[in-house]
Order: structure tokens, then sequence, then C-alpha cells
């Protein structure tokens, strides 16, 4: 049954939410009401739609569409129990005070996302199932793990890890991503596939001089010079103001010349 909750005035503020669309802000208040008291609401799409948009005429794949906004901004979580999909509110304790909390109807989810890490954990077997694994089963483990993480890790939270990380002087990109770009970003994923990783190595991009357009051409780095450069960055290789030729430098500005015209950012 759908509860009351509340709406703080700082909620229409949010930078967070304001780069989600408005539809995607009206179905997070609609989550809300829709969950337990402890900020855990069933997953299924269809029975989710039905009770944020009772009486609107709204395709269950267009409703998803502002669910995938609001997971790639990070204010909810999807997880599984028992091959049964749930999201995790993850402010909802901070902004929602329950004064006497009905029994929990779902499943609590994993302790990695409610300490705020976002990392899905496969779902764990028994103990005495786990001690008599194999090597070979372990690693495969290990794999399937590897992938779920970067299934989970999608290139539109890497767009949302720069657009909030990134130097203010430099462009933001995009979201959604063209086809092109989300392509190399899932490449850069697969290699790094630590969010960490990523929000450590924006922060970096301040530190280096070059990258900030302190060479020839005053170039400033973008989304697409981190998708291929990242371990550089990573690693401090741009904190010379000459970390490039002249020539190097012109080319970078002759693509991203090329890029603009072609209406990429």
């Amino acid at each position: 049954m759908p509860r009351t909750r509340s709406i703080k005035p700082e909620f229409w503020s949010d930078e967070k939410l304001a780069t989600v669309s408005r539809d995607a802000r009206l179905t997070f208040i609609g989550l809300w009401t829709a969950s337990d008291d402890y900020g855990v609401v069933k997953g299924h799409p269809t029975w989710l739609k039905a009770q944020v948009f009772p009486y609107d005429e709204i395709t269950t794949g267009t409703f998803l569409k502002w669910m995938t906004e609001l997971e790639t901004v990070g204010v909810i979580v999807p997880f599984n129990y028992h091959k049964e999909k749930y999201y995790f509110i993850k402010s909802f304790q901070t902004h929602q005070k329950i004064s006497h909390p009905s029994p929990a109807k779902n499943p609590s989810p994993p302790e990695s996302i409610r300490n705020g890490s976002g990392i899905i954990p496969v779902e764990t077997e028994t103990e005495t199932e786990t001690e008599t694994e194999t090597e070979t089963e372990t690693e495969t483990e290990t794999e399937t793990e590897t992938t779920i993480a970067s299934h989970i890790f999608t290139p539109e939270k890497l767009a949302v890890i720069w657009n909030q990380n990134a130097p203010k002087q430099l462009s933001r990109v995009i979201i959604p991503l063209n086809s092109k770009r989300k392509e190399k970003a899932m490449t850069a994923i697969k290699t790094r596939p630590n969010p960490d990783f990523w929000i450590k190595t924006c922060c970096k991009i301040q530190e280096q001089p070059f990258l900030m357009g302190s060479n020839d051409r005053k170039w400033l780095a973008n989304f697409d010079f981190l998708l291929g450069k990242f371990d550089q960055v990573s690693e401090g290789k741009y904190r010379s103001e000459t970390r490039f030729s002249e020539t190097t430098v012109h080319n970078l500005q002759v693509f991203k010349e090329i890029m603009e015209e072609r209406g990429i950012e």
C-alpha cells in the first residue's frame, strides 16, 4: 500500500537530479511512496509503473528509460534477491523520518549497497557449498562478478562521473552518449571497472596544467580524451606544460574541430 512521504525544499535545487528529465524526477518521488519504510521497492517494471502512474498511458520502455536515468545519477541502486529485482533508494532513510516503521516487506539490499559502494555482488551460496568449491569454479565466479560489475557500471554512469568530477572549465558530455562514444566508454570500463578509479582520475586533471589549457594551442582535455588516455591521466603524465610537441597539439585541435563540425562534443 502506498505510504505518505515528505519532500524537502532542497529536492528542487539538487544538482544531481537536475541532470535527469522532469519525468524521471517525478518517477523518483513516486518510488518513495511505493517503497517500504526502509527504502526498498519491488522492481518489476509493469507493477512499479502501475504504482507510480496508474492513470497514464506510458509504455514500459519509456518508464524504464526514466528508471535508467535515476540509476545513472546514483539515487537508486538495483539488486536481485531470489531472482526478483528490487531497487534501493540510497538517501531514503536520510530524508524520510519514519516514527513507527512497519515490518520490512522486501529483502534488505546487500551491505555493499547500503554502505554506498554501489557494487552489487553475486548472490552467495551457503557455507557448505562454498567450502566444497574447486579452484576452477572460484575462478569462473570471479570472472562472472567482473562481467556483472561492468554491466552495472555503464557508459552513461561514466559520463555522469565526468560531468560531476571533471574541472568546471572543461566541457560536459551530453547524455545519452552516441553509439561510438558509448563503445569507447565500454572498452575503457572493461579495462578499469572500478568507478572510484574514474572519480579520482577526473579529479587529477586539475593538477595537470597541460590538460587545463597550459599549452601552445590553449587546448583543454575532454571526455573523449579521457577515454583514450585514462591511465596516463591517472599517473599524472601531463603535469608538464610542454607534454606534446606543437605538431601533436595541432593535430588534437584539428580533431576537436572535426568533432565539433559533426556535432559531437
